[in-house]
């Protein structure tokens, strides 16, 4: 910001917000181009695991006994049957593990250290 106000001086006078304008343009029309990126490269490197989330996003991460099953609910679903993994259900509590991120769930795979990698090479060839 204190950079904005030198160049701002520098200006001729009276023309000094369509000089910041001009200053601010850079980030503007790079932030869509870099999001989309990072959308990219996350869904790339690090997906989304469906399988181990209710239908709004949360984790089936707290174990129950649902109709003398143990199975893994989440705050608003019980996260069992079509659409979510079979590890989420159990012969009883003591052997149930119930995921709290996509690291934990079952048959997950993500590639953190590659999609790294790829932001630290694009950061250094720009």
């Amino acid at each position: 910001r204190l950079q904005a106000f030198r160049v701002a001086s520098l200006a001729p006078e009276g023309r000094e917000g369509i000089f910041l304008a001009l200053l601010s343009l850079k980030g503007l029309i790079t932030t869509i181009p870099s999001n989309a990126f990072n959308g990219l490269l996350n869904a790339a490197f690090n997906p989304n695991c469906e399988v181990c989330r209710d239908k709004l996003g949360h984790f089936c991460d707290t174990p129950s006994a649902v109709d003398n099953h143990a199975t893994c609910v989440s705050p608003k679903i019980v996260c069992a049957g079509r659409g979510f993994s079979p590890a989420l259900t159990a012969a009883n509590l003591s052997s149930l593990h119930c995921p709290a991120s996509c690291r934990e769930c079952t048959g997950w795979k993500g590639e953190p250290r590659l999609m790294w990698l790829v932001v630290l090479l694009t950061s250094v060839s720009s």
